[in-house]
């Protein structure tokens, strides 16, 4: 079957700036009126949306080779170099071989214990009993994480400010227009300009840790790769701030999640057999914190039983594929025990970090430190948000409240063992 819908006229039918104002929306209500696959067009190219979960598992694990990642395009290599993300064949299978070992169970465990110290020292130090901006406090400890991870664990405090304020300028680049444009005579610089300027200084901080003192994970890296400059390359996307972004996202839904009254009996899950993992998966589930992915059709193929023409765009919702109601009962609810009753088989259908062969790589550290936080969040701290908040997510670059969400946070005493 034909992709129901239009995709309009090069440039003057392009749809960019309504879909990229209002995602969520765009979707709703073309989905309305054309159904749960639909053509449009975004970023100047015919656009095929998927959003029902089993078209986005068969995008992403049964036809995924007719597809290229669609992330290439609008100087987004320039921000990031030859990276894996943006390799194809033979050249992305070695590089995803290599840098599997390295993000293999037993690597991940010796990372995590090495974390346990910045996680545990965070919040013994974290503000209590007056408001705080959620999101902010976790991206402050997320960014430490990452540093600490993908660079070294004994940076000292002027490098790791620098690399934090680096990281921060070098991700406006990805959601700016991709125009270097620079005013010597006026000492300005457009957005874009400055991230390339960052991305040229992240490098060098990179490469100088790579020669002294790298992490675990920059090490491995190091080996896997055949030369140092690939190591760079590959170093530069997990210290960019997409990583401490997305934490900081998923570790906020957590605590709006469980400060909803009718949740608040989840609070204790770190203290049940598998409870916590049914927490932490409902909340990538309802709060993915990216909006989904992009894909460059290569060859035609059918997905969701409709023809998707070669170099058609396909994009993919995970925000939508993940509250698929046919799959979902009660879709929009928080509901983590669902993982363990109508939903106990489903646990390989969301897909906030992907699926199939190209998932992201670093799914098993990014949910390992996602569950470390929220065990000693809960160990330690009950919290309040504050009343008469606007909770509304907003859900480009980051899915994440709009607002500046804030709460007040208290030590829960602890008792000495008899």
């Amino acid at each position: 079957m034909q992709v129901p819908g239009h995709a309009g006229y090069s440039i003057i039918g392009d749809e960019s700036i309504e879909f990229i104002r209002t995602p969520r929306d765009y979707i709703e209500k073309r989905r309305k009126t054309h159904g749960e696959v639909f053509l449009g067009r975004v970023l100047n190219r015919p656009t095929v949306f998927l959003t029902s979960n089993s078209a986005v598992q068969e995008l992403l694990k049964e036809k995924w080779t007719n597809f290229s990642f669609g992330y290439n395009e609008y100087g987004m290599m320039q921000l990031f170099d030859e990276n894996l993300i943006f390799l194809e064949g033979d050249a992305w299978c070695e590089m995803k071989r290599s840098l599997e070992r390295v993000f293999h169970r037993d690597s991940v465990a010796q990372s995590m214990e090495q974390c346990h110290h910045i996680i545990k020292e965070h919040f013994k130090q974290m503000t209590t009993g007056k408001p705080i901006v959620v999101y902010e406090m976790f991206k402050a400890l997320a960014t430490q994480l990452s540093i600490a991870l993908f660079l070294s664990h004994d940076i000292g405090n002027r490098d790791a400010q620098e690399v934090s304020e680096l990281m921060s300028t070098h991700w406006r680049g990805m959601i700016s227009v991709p125009v270097s444009v620079r005013a010597p005579w006026a000492w300005w610089k457009s957005g874009y300009s400055k991230a390339l300027t960052a991305k040229d200084r992240l490098t060098e901080i990179i490469s100088e840790y790579l020669k002294s003192n790298p992490s675990n994970i920059a090490s491995g890296i190091q080996e896997s790769c055949t030369d140092q400059d690939t190591a760079v390359r590959q170093l530069l996307l997990f210290t960019s701030a997409l990583i401490p972004k997305a934490l900081a996202s998923l570790l906020t839904s957590t605590v709006l999640a469980l400060s909803d009254p009718e949740n608040v009996r989840w609070r204790q899950c770190h203290t049940q057999d598998g409870a916590l993992e049914d927490v932490s998966l409902e909340v990538q589930r309802l709060w993915p914190p990216f909006f989904g992915g992009r894909r460059i059709c290569t060859q035609a193929c059918e997905v969701g039983g409709y023809k998707i023409p070669k170099d058609h765009s396909a994009v993919y919702s995970a925000l939508h594929a993940n509250r698929d109601p046919s799959l979902f009962p009660e879709p929009d609810s928080f509901k983590p025990d669902r993982w363990t009753n109508e939903n106990a088989n489903d646990r390989d259908k969301v897909w906030t970090f992907g699926g199939g062969p190209r998932h992201c790589i670093g799914k098993l550290l990014s949910t390992s430190l996602l569950k470390e936080c929220t065990v000693e969040l809960l160990k330690h701290y009950q919290w309040e948000v504050l009343a008469d908040q606007d909770l509304t997510y907003k859900t480009l670059p980051i899915v994440r409240p709009k607002h500046d969400i804030q709460a007040i946070f208290t030590r829960i005493p602890q008792t000495l063992p008899a």
